[in-house]
């Protein structure tokens, strides 16, 4: 490297040009200083207002479910429960993850250990259109989703 180069040492008290480069040092460092607390608060702000956000939604939502809930008690007095409670206690009620009933149409979301327990199923008086729509084996369970008819012709 030559020695012809020279560098400007800020540190020095001699140099003409000395308080220009403390100032502007003091100033850059001034302005990131200013940037961050800007940037905190608008943070700051951002995070209230989705907090006050997701709370009024979680309001909203919760008053959509208490008035649709309401409608499923109404049409809940529809369904035959008998064929549900014979299927719920071959399979196992705590196996049961959902239960879909429209008229005579039922679907059924669950899991089993093996699929002799759906083969009982399809066997049962009154069930007609027995269908496996879903069947996956996991970690020794199998996962399904069924649908059938109940009863007459649909």
């Amino acid at each position: 490297m030559s020695k012809n180069s020279k560098c400007i040492n800020i540190f020095e008290k001699d140099k003409k040009d000395l308080n220009l480069y403390q100032i502007s040092i003091l100033i850059i460092v001034f302005m990131t200083i200013l940037q961050i607390g800007i940037n905190s608060f608008k943070n700051n702000q951002l995070n209230e207002f989705i907090s006050d956000y997701e709370y009024e939604k979680d309001l909203k939502t919760s008053e959509i479910n208490t008035s649709s809930s309401n409608n499923l008690n109404k049409e809940k007095s529809k369904i035959n429960l008998s064929k549900i409670k014979e299927i719920s206690s071959i399979i196992g009620i705590e196996k049961i993850q959902s239960i879909y009933s429209d008229s005579n149409k039922v679907e059924i979301q669950g899991y089993c250990e093996d699929t002799e327990v759906l083969q009982k199923v399809s066997d049962l008086e009154n069930i007609n259109k027995f269908d496996i729509q879903e069947l996956q084996k996991k970690d020794n369970k199998y996962f399904f989703k069924i649908e059938y008819t109940l009863g007459g012709i649909n």
